[in-house]
């Protein structure tokens, strides 16, 4: 096996780990902003004679905001790095593994968050 199948193999490898992990990002994303967009719609239809099981909505707001953004930081990071991989720098490899591991840290950050801010709903609202 040469070099150039070598290269090319793990080019093809990391471009496939790629699209799986923004297509992971992406659907993150989908899942913070859709609970941060109900959050804003029940706070936007919220009255002073609502009952009291809505009050403590903004802990809700910060953790699907919280999630949103560490998501989209880790999908911006995902960008950087394919772009330096591909471009070729002469030290892609010393950068790679830790921007890598940072992306990946970053989305299980926001999939715990979208974890808790779930649980934390059924248990909240869970009487109603």
């Amino acid at each position: 096996m040469s070099a150039d199948d070598t290269k090319s193999r793990d080019r093809a490898a990391r471009t496939d780990a790629w699209e799986v992990f923004n297509k992971a990002i992406n659907s993150l994303m989908v899942a913070h902003a859709a609970g941060l967009l109900a959050c804003v719609t029940l706070l936007k239809d919220y009255k002073e004679d609502t009952p009291q099981q809505l009050k403590g909505l903004g802990l809700f707001i910060g953790s699907f905001g919280l999630g949103l953004v560490t998501a989209i930081i880790s999908s911006a990071l995902l960008l950087i790095v394919r772009t330096q991989y591909l471009r070729g720098s002469g030290q892609r490899e010393s950068h790679y593994r830790g921007m890598i591991l940072t992306c990946v840290g970053l989305a299980n950050v926001s999939v715990l968050i979208l974890i808790a801010a779930i649980l934390l709903a059924a248990y909240k609202f869970g009487t109603l």
